[in-house]
């Protein structure tokens, strides 16, 4: 991990726990990740193993990548 991805993730860390430990620490709040690589995972911890079926609150969101996504993935794009 690059310094510079450390530095945003601990950032988003303070932030929730600035959430929990505020005067309502069960106040709503919206997690917005925007993950090109597929690689994250949100978990709610309603229901059995926190399944985001199982939680009407959560709501995922598929896209297509754009071209620069699949380029730093290391994947090809096609000639136009």
């Amino acid at each position: 991990m690059t310094r510079g991805a450390a530095r945003r993730v601990g950032e988003a860390i303070d932030a929730l726990r600035e959430l929990a430990a505020g005067p309502d620490p069960f106040e709503p709040f919206v997690v917005v990740l925007d993950d090109p690589a597929g690689n994250s995972l949100i978990e709610s911890g309603a229901g059995a193993g926190g399944l985001a079926a199982r939680d009407p609150a959560l709501h995922t969101q598929r896209y297509c990548r754009t071209p620069e996504q699949v380029g730093s993935l290391g994947g090809f794009q096609r000639a136009s």
